[in-house]
């Protein structure tokens, strides 16, 4: 919406700075106010809840400048980003108080406290899209100093996005009409843009130079890789513009991140196994991390979701977390006991971002003295029994824990804990500081002793002294005893009932009052900035301290979770095989009863049981079986325990989900179309070690063309890969004519969900076991779910008349193009027999085979 230009002095001012940043919210400081104009007040005002007002039909809306916090962190969970102009000066001789923008705050660059959630990471991300099919990725998070760079091929950059969730994309300005507007609804965030021209990897190189001396990528093990270090040009432009004062630390902590070394797991697995949101509300409720996240420090909950989104392929990195957890598992003393010295820990990574921005507060820098300190006692703990070899992932986060004593002294040596607002800098650390505090102490005993001596001279027992910040020290005196004020007082203010006066020996008591408090004052902001550079001179040992006591809570967490839950210890090795029993889905477990949930087998291989059709009803558990298979792989291979009563994995690295049904309308996409993009992405990117979860493929179509997709798939997925390395796949349908394809492929072995009829009723026993379903139990599932009994009973007459039907042909010769489709099924294999190559028992077989299927479909 256009609003009218104001021509005032003010506004021209406002306008000159809204030039200056169009794209962002400015906040306008006058006086006790932030105040928002023109289309910055139209979008603001229904978001954050304010009237929307108007004033020479300029629109304006404002906010209290003592509460703005609040209004800030709405507008960034909005995606917006704030401008926040302040005044210059406090007075001015000219009609007009200078001011400009102190401080850029968008989504994805904050780092105070009130402004990030502390058990999740906030990144920020930078993409640079390459003309092939390769493109470089950029990730920081600026409030714990964390940054990685990355390649990968295109159409994974949504899959690499919904990993990690960013709060503010950068692009450059030649996307602004292009996907990025996708990207922005999918991942409900900000989108910035930078010019084209600035992502360089020259100027990410000349950055690194300045601030770490390196020529060089090979340290940070991205030489040659062009188009990562072209995003991290875009990033450092970027935070160069928002003028983000800790770009040295970000660099100090710069890797090179291989796709290669983790499970791929794309945005559809990430999604459909509610690894870290749920399918109905988006939050976090009943998901993996959820119910697995019991970590004590807000470091480790966020090193733990990054543990579960990128699950290792490495069967040695995989077998040391698992001893690892292991070693606090068997230990419940130690394992307590370390869990209640977390609680002490603070946010060390967090806090020292704000070290390094000037905003750490005394009771952060308290926080983290204590938090070092808790480290070390942290390590003894553990290596207090000398006989127990500590397994590895242990051991080297042990060593990794530096008593950093001398930061411990200066913290407990300069900062009080008990007096956390003005007076945080601890008596005996400074001596001039000390001098003043003496003053201003002494001062405030001269006031009383004055007041002692004035009662006394006047006569006047009411008297007393007092004090305003606009009036200073004064001497109030009630109506009735004005009669008795000496002639050395001087009137200063008129109150209703009393009056207040000046005397020379106050005034000049006030003076040094005020001298010592300002002096305290800026003396205590000096020491405090001091005491920051001096621990900001151990950062890396700090972070290196965070480091390794985030993977502790995370191991013993892990085992504390298993142990709660009990969970068992998995293999996971080379093999082909998936060999799991006893499985359950551990979210789903933990909402039932104890002992409600039905564990069941899995078997999957690459020489006889590749593929596992899967039939049965709805709501019998295939969904459920399917997803706490993948889960249970994740689990195993992100260094956890896994429910079950024991299990051996051969090693993952792709894993890829195509279950349920969803449209995306707004970009074109019909249901079934969603279905086959999501089937084709598998398909054309599935590995021989891929781990396939396909539920209902080629059910938003026809029936015949359904089924011959879903057909085709499966041969194509039976011939993929090689002899000794297949993908593996679960593969649930209610198309039963699929369960023949078990005959004629030998990989391919059907299984169904168990179902107990009585009474008319059916009960779902969540059992799966070798053979197909006879049925679908379409009807009794509908009755179940609440349709009116009405129309189940003509669903049943239906169904019926249906099947009597299809009888009636099956006794009629009738031409190929008006047979029933179990026609076409008998006829299309008799049509392929070769009775040259097949015995007369096979042959027999074969008959009896179709003769059985009849007769199922006459009952």
């Amino acid at each position: 919406m256009k609003t009218q230009k104001p021509t005032t002095p003010l506004m021209e001012q406002y306008n000159k700075i809204k030039a200056r940043y169009p794209d962002y919210i400015i906040f306008f400081r006058l006086g006790d106010f932030y105040e928002m104009f023109g289309d910055d007040a139209i979008i603001s005002a229904p978001l954050l809840g304010v009237v929307l007002t108007q004033r020479q039909n300029i629109p304006m809306c404002g906010v209290p400048h003592h509460s703005a916090i609040n209004y800030i962190k709405t507008l960034l969970s909005k995606g917006r980003k704030i401008a926040v102009c302040e005044q210059q000066e406090s007075k001015s001789e000219k009609n007009l108080i200078d001011r400009d923008v102190v401080r850029l705050i968008t989504p994805g660059t904050v780092w105070e406290e009130n402004f990030v959630e502390s058990g999740s990471n906030n990144f920020i991300v930078s993409i640079f899209v390459g003309d092939g099919e390769q493109s470089g990725f950029c990730a920081a998070d600026i409030s714990t100093g964390e940054i990685f760079i990355s390649e990968t091929e295109s159409e994974k950059i949504n899959s690499e996005l919904s990993k990690i969730k960013p709060k503010e994309i950068i692009l450059p300005e030649a996307f602004k009409n292009k996907d990025s507007k996708n990207i922005a609804v999918i991942f409900a965030t900000a989108i910035s843009y930078v010019p084209d021209w600035q992502f360089d990897e020259s100027i990410a190189l000349s950055e690194i130079k300045r601030f770490s001396g390196v020529n060089s990528w090979k340290p940070f093990g991205a030489d040659g890789k062009t188009f990562a270090q072209k995003s991290l040009g875009g990033m450092l432009s970027y935070l160069k513009h928002i003028q983000f004062p800790d770009v040295s630390a970000l660099l100090s902590r710069l890797r090179f991140k291989h796709q290669k070394k983790s499970v791929h797991l794309d945005s559809t697995a990430l999604r459909t196994l509610e690894i870290t949101s749920n399918i109905m509300t988006g939050g976090m409720e009943n998901t993996i991390v959820e119910m697995l996240d019991c970590c004590i420090t807000p470091a480790g909950s966020r090193l733990l979701k990054s543990w579960i989104l990128e699950p290792l392929t490495d069967i040695s990195e995989i077998s040391k977390r698992h001893r690892a957890v292991e070693y606090f598992f068997e230990d419940a003393i130690l394992r307590e006991n370390l869990r209640n010295a977390l609680k002490k820990i603070g946010d060390m990574e967090r806090i020292v971002t704000r070290l390094a921005t000037q905003s750490a507060s005394s009771r952060e820098i308290w926080h983290l003295g204590k938090s070092i300190k808790t480290s070390s006692e942290i390590k003894n703990e553990i290596i207090a029994e000398k006989a127990i070899t500590l397994p590895f992932v242990v051991e080297d986060a042990v060593n990794s824990i530096d008593g950093l004593q001398e930061v411990v002294e200066l913290i407990e040596n300069s900062i009080d804990p008990e007096s956390i607002g003005s007076g945080y800098i601890k008596t005996g650390y400074n001596s001039t500081l000390d001098e003043y505090r003496k003053i201003s102490e002494d001062s405030r005993g001269l006031i009383v002793e004055l007041e002692k001596k004035e009662k006394e001279r006047t006569k006047i027992n009411s008297l007393k002294i007092g004090y305003t910040s606009v009036f200073g020290y004064y001497i109030e005196i009630t109506k009735s005893n004005l009669h008795l004020v000496p002639q050395d007082y001087v009137r200063k203010q008129t109150l209703a009932n009393a009056e207040r006066f000046v005397v020379s020996g106050l005034s000049e008591m006030e003076k040094k009052i005020y001298y010592a408090s300002q002096k305290i004052e800026s003396l205590e902001k000096e020491l405090l900035s001091e005491i920051r550079t001096k621990i900001l001179n151990h950062r890396e040992k700090i972070l290196t301290i965070a480091h390794a006591i985030a993977t502790i809570d995370v191991i013993s967490n892990f085992a504390f979770v298993s142990k709660k839950n009990g969970w068992i210890k998995p293999e996971v090795n080379s093999d082909e095989a998936i060999d799991i029993k006893g499985s359950r889905h551990p979210v789903v477990e933990r909402k039932l009863n104890s002992g409600e949930f039905v564990p069941n087998d899995i078997n999957l291989d690459s020489s006889e049981n590749q593929i596992l059709i899967i039939t049965g009803p709805n709501m019998a558990g295939k969904s459920t079986y399917l997803r706490q298979v993948a889960i249970l792989v994740i689990l195993a291979q992100s260094g956890c325990f896994i429910p079950a009563s024991s299990a051996k994995i051969g090693v993952v690295d792709k894993i890829f989900t195509r279950i349920g049904s969803s449209d995306n309308l707004a970009g074109g996409e019909s249901t079934f179309m969603v279905e086959m993009t999501e089937a084709a992405n598998i398909l054309r990117n599935l590995s021989p070690r891929s781990l396939l979860i396909l539920d209902e493929i080629g059910r938003g179509t026809s029936t015949f063309d359904g089924i011959s997709i879903a057909q085709a798939t499966i041969e194509y997925l039976h011939e993929a890969g090689s002899e000794s390395h297949r993908p593996k796949v679960l593969f649930a349908t209610h198309y039963f004519e699929l369960t023949d394809l078990a005959q004629n492929l030998p990989r391919v072995k059907n299984f169904n969900v168990k179902v107990s009829e009585w009474k008319n009723e059916i009960v779902f026993l969540h059992k799966i076991l070798p053979g197909a379903a006879d049925k679908s139990y379409g009807i009794h599932v509908a009755k179940i779910a609440g349709i009116p009994d009405g129309i189940v009973s003509r669903s049943k007459q239906i169904l019926s008349e249906l099947r009597n039907q299809s009888n009636n042909l099956a006794k009629r010769e009738l031409p190929r193009e008006q047979m029933d489709f179990e026609d076409f099924i008998i006829f299309d294999k008799l049509k392929k027999m070769d009775i040259n190559k097949i015995t007369p028992l096979e042959a027999h077989k074969i008959l009896a085979d179709m003769m059985g299927k009849t007769k199922t479909e006459e009952r």
